[in-house]
């Protein structure tokens, strides 16, 4: 074999694996987008993963930004909570192989694949997870497992007329570990582990325990002044994650797949010893936008706040630049985005980030021109904004559409970015003055019914 590509999407997250080894060191493949609109995929180089003989693909999927809970719908009581474009997670993949002769070949994802429930019983973005290690299927994605039980998978065919694209952003990706700095016992079984830093992110588990406990780890930001777990302000997300124990001999290891919260402290129950830091470790998780600069001041207040700032553009800058990474939320707010853009070009190379990004949004632009306030954003059959019930385009969010696009010309000579939205940048001008005109002839229409003797080009009596 002289080489082999994988190209990989799915409506929902998905963990590709060839011969048991899981592909690439993504997380939340392949990136929201309006899947209604379009779709991108991922390639990658598995020229040394795919052997003589026979080799076994396989994924695990989840229904993520696709038909998993979003934003604050709940919170508000919209009719709709989740799966606002679909109602099950679907999975694309296709393995391109140039064999030395130079004949080639190409496997794709059809009705012989099979397809089981495993250990892996809720994965939720806001809700979190929960895994059954004693329902894991071991060798599931090994050459010589036998799938007896198995159930065929359904095939659909994909009607939408989306446009597929590979990634063009950057990746969420561990940025960091981190080690917890103290441990506090604050009732029974149950500890509060404090990672001295607030991060957006995941934890990795090493325990030990009886077939069946259950170890539940929840998240938050603070403590209440006697050391309890503040969650109020996580409002209707339930971030919360569940390891249940196979009953191993030896430790077992468990890192959720498909969620991430925002914390600073871990709440664990369900062990029966003293954890250690070796028992819960950090996975810090962001967009892998690189390093472009750094600052230090002899006072060290202003270095603290800078460290902030460059934690907190971490934490919010995951596959779009969110406003929180903690609550029932998440979206991509159109007002914190342009209004943070300069600062965060200072702090990385965030081109790659936002080309992504105004995708996103000029791909939820309304009909009538306006950016909305937040993007991606799920839209009814009708165009109506699936999770707020009122107009969804504000002057000081909308305007995003052309701040975020000329600060990247600005800082990165992109003209590129603007001749493929310029179109969509002239309708959004276009709906300002048709708006400024409609609000001119209100205010006529008004100042003639009250004071009609006013002259309505000079204004004078």
């Amino acid at each position: 074999m002289r080489r082999a590509r994988l190209y990989v999407t799915s409506l929902g997250l998905n963990e590709f694996y060839i011969n048991g080894q899981r592909i690439g060191t993504d997380y939340f493949l392949p990136g929201w987008t309006d899947y209604n609109k379009r779709l991108y995929y991922q390639v990658y180089d598995i020229s040394k993963n795919i052997k003589a003989g026979d080799n076994v693909f396989g994924a695990v999927l989840s229904p993520g930004w696709y038909a998993g809970y979003l934003g604050y719908a709940l919170l508000v009581g919209s009719p709709q909570v989740r799966g606002f474009y679909g109602n099950t997670p679907l999975l694309k993949a296709s393995i391109w192989v140039e064999y030395n002769n130079g004949e080639k070949e190409v496997i794709a994802t059809d009705a012989s694949w099979k397809a089981s429930e495993g250990a892996l019983r809720e994965t939720d973005i806001l809700n979190g997870e929960t895994y059954d290690a004693r329902r894991e299927i071991k060798g599931w994605n090994k050459s010589g497992f036998n799938m007896n039980g198995w159930q065929p998978v359904q095939t659909y065919a994909d009607k939408a007329e989306r446009e597929m694209q590979v990634y063009p952003g950057n990746p969420v990706k561990v940025f960091d570990t981190l080690t917890g700095k103290k441990i506090t016992l604050i009732g029974k079984d149950k500890y509060i582990v404090d990672f001295g830093q607030n991060f957006s992110g995941i934890v990795r588990l090493n325990v030990k325990g009886k077939a069946g406990d259950s170890i539940v780890i929840r998240y938050g930001e603070m403590l209440h002044p006697d050391g309890r777990l503040m969650i109020e302000n996580l409002r209707r997300a339930r971030a919360t994650d569940t390891y249940i124990v196979r009953g191993d001999t030896q430790n077992e290891t468990w890192i959720p797949q498909f969620t991430y919260h925002g914390f600073q402290f871990v709440e664990i129950t369900g062990l029966k010893y003293q954890p250690t830091v070796e028992t819960i470790k950090g996975l810090v998780l962001s967009s892998a936008t690189p390093d472009a600069g750094t600052m230090e001041t002899d006072n060290a207040m202003v270095n603290q706040l800078y460290k902030n700032i460059v934690w907190t553009q971490r934490a919010n800058y995951f596959d779009i630049p969110t406003d929180c990474p903690q609550r029932d939320e998440r979206l991509g707010w159109t007002g914190d985005a342009q209004v943070y853009t300069r600062s965060a070009i200072y702090n990385n190379d965030i081109s790659a980030f936002f080309v992504k990004w105004l995708q996103d949004l000029n791909d939820a632009q309304f009909p009538n021109g306006a950016y909305p306030i937040y993007a991606p954003m799920p839209l009814t059959a009708e165009g109506v904004s699936a999770i707020r019930s009122t107009d969804s385009y504000s002057p000081g969010w909308m305007e995003a559409g052309i701040i975020c696009a000329y600060e990247m010309y600005q800082a990165y000579g992109d003209t590129g970015i603007i001749k493929k939205h310029w179109p969509d940048m002239k309708r959004f001008m276009s709906f300002l003055e048709k708006r400024r005109k409609a609000i001119t002839y209100l205010k006529r229409g008004l100042l003639k019914k009250f004071h009609p003797k006013v002259d309505l080009e000079t204004g004078y009596r």
